[in-house]
């Protein structure tokens, strides 16, 4: 067996790190509450926990249709 075809099987690829987009400022599940982190483009805030989280569409849409979130709003 050839290793080297392995471990090309096995590589998952890289997580590129997604910068903030100011279109998702638009869409009804964001706009009430995202906002731009100005210290971090990979980073998005949420208004009201005042915190940071990352700026990726399906860790934000998660994050909006979560029990946690959906209790504040």
């Amino acid at each position: 067996m050839d290793r080297g075809s392995d471990l090309a099987k096995n590589k998952k690829p890289k997580h590129r790190l997604q910068k903030f987009r100011p279109e998702w400022l638009k869409n009804q599940l964001f706009k009430m509450w995202l906002m731009p982190n100005n210290f971090n483009e990979y980073e998005a805030y949420y208004k009201f926990c005042k915190q940071t989280i990352k700026s990726e569409r399906i860790v934000l849409k998660n994050h909006a249709l979560s029990k946690k979130h959906k209790a504040i709003m």
